[in-house]
């Protein structure tokens, strides 16, 4: 601040390292930057919240919706493993009887020699002695890999309030509802942040005397604009 007391700097903080309070009817913060605790009043720290319970602490949609961010990461992960072996489902040999040690490492070595290597994935298997063959893993249509990871885009979406061709999922844009979408996310999505926002600055940053003058507005033009 400066000698009159004005906001002169705002200095970021570490959201994770904020914890606010309220005992007694008092807002406050304590500030642990490692090296110990500060106390921090409510008219030293500019705080906007985002979803909140309480009105004081909010609530990151990453920590609300972690089974969602959860399996779109595992889906990811099963189709690049998936894909890293060629599109080949885990296999398992079914034999009438049972096979010797030899006969078994002759098989597996067998089989890792002519079938595990790029260029020889699909060189046609020969199976001895009545031998068969039983997948074990789901193939990608079993597990509708392509429409889980389509939900999950949006699934996220929904969580911030996007429209999906915002994030380039345009499978359902058409010319005549896209710009009504952007219109709505101008509206629905960015405008109550904003409204957070200028309530926040006018309540924070200015003094009683300066908001009967002056009033913080955020110009939405530049999204309206074609």
């Amino acid at each position: 601040r400066d000698g009159s007391g004005y906001p002169k700097e705002l200095w970021p903080l570490n959201p994770d390292k904020v914890t606010p309070k309220r005992e007694g009817g008092r807002l406050f913060y304590i500030y642990n930057d490692g090296t110990g605790e500060r106390i921090l009043g409510s008219d030293d720290v500019f705080h906007v919240s985002g979803f909140s319970f309480d009105g004081i602490r909010g609530y990151s949609p990453l920590d609300l919706q972690r089974q969602t961010f959860s399996l779109a990461v595992a889906a990811k992960r099963y189709a690049s493993e998936f894909f890293a072996n060629n599109g080949t489902p885990d296999l398992a040999f079914v034999h009438p009887n049972k096979l010797s040690e030899v006969a078994l490492k002759r098989l597996r070595d067998s089989w890792v020699q002519n079938h595990s290597k790029w260029g020889k994935k699909h060189t046609p298997a020969i199976l001895e002695e009545g031998m068969d063959i039983k997948q074990l893993s789901l193939s990608p249509e079993g597990v509708q890999l392509i429409e889980t990871q389509k939900f999950l885009v949006t699934e996220i979406c929904r969580m911030y309030r996007v429209a999906p061709h915002l994030v380039q999922d345009l499978e359902r844009a058409t010319f005549s509802n896209i710009e009504h979408q952007s219109i709505e996310f101008a509206t629905y999505t960015m405008r109550p942040w904003v409204m957070r926002w200028e309530a926040a600055i006018a309540r924070q940053l200015l003094s009683v005397a300066d908001r009967k003058r002056f009033y913080p507005e955020f110009s939405m033009d530049a999204i309206l604009r074609g």
